[in-house]
């Protein structure tokens, strides 16, 4: 089952278990923006522990979040490419981790751009692992000395 035409958008979501918000399946013309997503990932459940989640076989154009606590990333992309995400504010939390699945289109960018990074823990603030799709990071703002790309 493929998702189509989805709008998230103008929610405050706090205190949450797993994810604010997870996507999947979802392969045309998705959007996620206006929201504030507070203190994720509370049951500490191996990978359920992000803000927002892009999982396999989706695109989505993210922006205009607020994106703040969690034990591991702020966004974590599993997406088939066509990921956007720009005018984010991101804090206290490990940042961005991309990857690749098997659906992933080779042919599809991953753009990270114009977003804000505040007080991100640990060793890098973008974590790359994807080989498949070309990535863009371009015109971020951070505020820490670690390892950015």
């Amino acid at each position: 089952m493929e998702f189509k035409h989805v709008k998230i958008y103008n929610n405050i979501v706090r205190n949450t278990l797993r994810e604010s918000i997870q996507i999947a399946n979802m392969a045309e013309d998705v959007e996620v923006y206006n929201n504030t997503l507070l203190n994720t990932g509370l049951a500490n459940i191996n990978y359920q522990t992000s803000i927002l989640q892009i999982g396999d076989n989706s695109v989505v154009n993210v922006f205009n979040n607020i994106l703040i606590e969690t034990p591991l990333t702020s966004i974590a992309v599993y997406g088939k490419g066509d990921c956007t995400f720009t005018n984010n504010y991101l804090a206290s939390n490990l940042g961005v981790f991309v990857d690749n699945r098997s659906i992933t289109d080779s042919i599809a960018q991953m753009n990270i751009n114009q977003n804000y990074f505040s007080t991100i823990n640990g060793n890098q603030i973008i974590k790359n692992y994807n080989e498949i799709n070309y990535v863009t990071v371009q015109n971020n703002f951070y505020n820490t000395d670690i390892t950015f790309f």
